[in-house]
This record gives structure tokens, sequence and C-alpha cells, in this order.
């Protein structure tokens, strides 16, 4: 708390404003959740503080990364929980609720990611873009692809690994 008292709340609005769009799309370009994302920006000012102190300079383009840098970390970090929790089917629902209920801009990105992603899917061998689009655009488990595709499970593991390779390469 003595840390913000510090900083003055005209600059630092300014600066919030000026980097919160940036911060937000980079959060939630690897989230997809608009709240999740939101949370990330916050964090990432809070969690930035002593060095806005510092550099309280709205063009500081040395700050700018750093922030968005953090976000980007902290992003990350939120997406490996998150994938590392066990999705139940009532909690499968609940986040497709979710989906419904986003602001507008949050949809047009999530759209827009989408549409990239299938384009993407297409530069594939089939193989690999039929797993890829199973576990991310159907949300599948690991489980239920294998048994979709009459593969084993650890056959599945690595196709997808594979697949994910060749999609970051393109």
């Amino acid at each position: 708390m003595k840390k913000m008292q510090e900083i003055d709340p005209i600059k630092f609005e300014k600066f919030y404003s000026t980097y919160k769009k940036e911060m937000y799309y980079t959060a939630f370009t690897i989230l997809k959740d608009y709240y999740e994302a939101e949370d990330i920006c916050h964090n990432a000012f809070v969690k930035t503080i002593d060095k806005l102190n510092k550099n309280m300079d709205i063009n500081n383009t040395e700050m700018k990364y750093y922030l968005i840098k953090t976000v980007k970390n902290l992003s990350i970090n939120k997406y490996k929980v998150n994938q590392k929790s066990i999705v139940t089917h009532t909690d499968f629902l609940r986040n497709r609720e979710c989906e419904n209920t986003l602001n507008p801009e949050a949809m047009i990105l999530m759209q827009e990611d989408k549409i990239k992603f299938l384009e993407k899917l297409k530069k594939l061998k089939v193989n690999y873009a039929h797993i890829l689009y199973l576990k991310y655009f159907l949300d599948l488990s690991n489980l239920e692809i294998s048994k979709r595709l009459n593969i084993s499970l650890g056959n599945t593991k690595t196709r997808l690994l594979r697949a994910r390779k060749a999609y970051t390469n393109i």
C-alpha cells in the first residue's frame, strides 16, 4: 500500500489507459478468457509497481515491453495451471455458458483466433490437423480422442506432441 501512495494518480491513470489494451490483448490471446485476462492485467500492474515508480514516463518503450512481458509470463503461468486442472462435464458446460457472456470485443478476438487456427490446420498433414481439431476445437480429452481414432492413449499423446510441433513450425 505504501508504494501505491507514492505514485501520482493522474500519471498512473494515463499510464494504465495507454497500455491496458495491449496488455489485455496479450493476456486474452493466451488465456481466451475475458475475466482472467483482466485479472492478469491488474496483477501485472500491481507486480510492476516498483518499476513504475522509477520509470513513470508514458512513452518509455522499455517499460511498455516490461509490462507486456510480465503479462505474457503471468498469462502463460495461469494457462498452465488451467491445463493441469481436470475439467469435469459440468465445468465444460459452465465454460460454454461463459463464452456466451463475453463482451463483443472478446468474442471477435475468439472468432479471429478460430479462423486463424482453421487456416493453419489446412496446411498440416491430415492426421495432425484432425487430432488438433479434436483436441482444441472440439475440446476432447486425450482419452476421448484415442477412442474416436481407435488408437492407444500413448499414441494419441505422441501424435498431439508431433502435431503441435508441426503447427508451431507453420
